[in-house]
């Protein structure tokens, strides 16, 4: 098996071939050869400034860096059981990202549970509102970091809440209403992950 090579003869024989082309496969090929062109220049510009389609790792794969900014998570630790009459203390855990303020709206169903003595944790020292709408279902409370020390952010409890069980039911959810639940940190809502709870009650 011969191996071609390029030489002035094979140019010009392949210059004499694309002559003998009708017009228009003459522009398709004009054409594909403009496009491989164009793209190859941009390729190599961008290259030359430093740029790369990947970082290898060591062990040679291919490692695209996350675009994403860091985000905070919150999320209702409680107990996954319940007997009807009994009580349990849930709280509201921050994590990944401290922030400097937050609005949190939890929901529950008022037929299932009655809730009761919200308590502020230890991430804000300044609580700015805590109220149970019994009717409705919700708990929402609002707290922040002490306006003279802006710089004290901490993860942890942000907020606990006593729940009594008041009828028997396979499932019943302890939710983050997502669109009025906010983690900010100078003035941007940094909020990501949010887990609820289910919780089975039993008579």
């Amino acid at each position: 098996m011969t191996q071609s090579t390029f030489s002035p003869q094979t140019i010009g024989q392949d210059i004499k071939d694309f002559n003998t082309l009708d017009p228009q496969r003459k522009l398709m090929v004009a054409g594909i050869v403009l496009i491989l062109f164009v793209g190859s220049i941009f390729i190599g510009a961008y290259l030359s400034k430093g740029g790369s389609l990947g970082n290898k790792s060591d062990n040679g794969t291919v490692q695209v860096a996350p675009t994403k900014k860091p985000a905070t998570e919150l999320k209702i630790m409680a107990n996954t059981s319940m007997k009807v009459g009994t009580s349990q203390v849930v709280t509201v855990e921050l994590s990944s990202v401290p922030v400097t303020a937050t609005d949190v709206v939890v929901s529950f169903d008022p037929d299932i549970l009655t809730v009761a003595d919200v308590q502020n944790g230890k991430v804000f020292p300044k609580v700015i509102q805590k109220k149970i709408d019994a009717t409705n279902g919700t708990i929402t409370f609002s707290a922040s970091v002490d306006p003279a020390n802006p710089n004290d952010i901490k993860t942890g409890t942000v907020l606990s809440f006593k729940v009594t069980a008041k009828k028997d039911a396979p499932s019943t959810l302890l939710q983050f209403a997502k669109d009025d639940t906010i983690t900010a940190i100078n003035g941007e809502n940094t909020l990501g992950l949010t887990t609820g709870a289910t919780i089975k009650v039993t008579k």
